[in-house]
């Protein structure tokens, strides 16, 4: 990672770090997942709270230092409105699962743009059962990036097209036939 970086992220998250600084979770669209630290920012005229407190995509610059990244400016470039409890509830599990797939400097160019648009997607939606969809969607997509792919056209083992019967086979990571299911202990009941 370079010296300064200067980068567009959305925060996944935010801890109390020592009395009046911030540890963040950051995911950006150049570095991937950074985590970083906000000097000051719990004290009443931190400059920078008020930009990284909204949700929303925020325009940042880092230095890195000797141990921590350390967030020098930021600017919330895009508000979202969270307008109801069903917003806040698929919004923060969208964030945590980013949170918890990716390790800091952990890039992916393909997961910024799913992110940003299953944000969108789920603010935008009226009715709850469309944002769980959204939100099983965005996890679906997101399986083969963090290496979790899955085979379901056909059967993993021979190729064959699964039928009416078939098992999730664990040891595969996909679904096998009625045939190549028999004395299997790795299939799902």
């Amino acid at each position: 990672m370079d010296k300064q970086l200067k980068s567009l992220g959305i925060i996944l998250k935010r801890k109390n770090w020592r009395e009046s600084d911030s540890l963040f979770s950051i995911f950006t669209e150049k570095y991937g997942k950074v985590e970083a630290v906000g000097i000051g920012t719990k004290k009443i005229k931190s400059k920078l709270m008020g930009h990284l407190s909204a949700f929303g995509i925020v325009e940042l610059d880092f230095v890195r230092a000797k141990v921590w990244v350390k967030i020098t400016h930021a600017y919330l470039v895009k508000r979202f409105e969270l307008k109801n409890d069903s917003d806040i509830f698929y919004v923060s599990a969208l964030l945590e699962v980013v949170e918890e797939s990716f390790r800091p400097e952990d890039r992916s160019s393909k997961t910024w743009k799913m992110l940003c648009a299953a944000l969108e997607a789920i603010i935008n939606a009226e009715a709850p059962d469309k944002k769980k969809f959204i939100l099983n969607i965005f996890i679906l997509k997101l399986l083969p990036i963090i290496g979790y792919e899955m085979k379901t056209d056909n059967c993993v083992k021979c190729g064959q097209d699964l039928g009416l019967k078939y098992r999730f086979n664990f040891s595969e990571r996909g679904f096998v036939c009625a045939d190549c299911q028999r004395g299997e202990r790795e299939v799902s009941a």
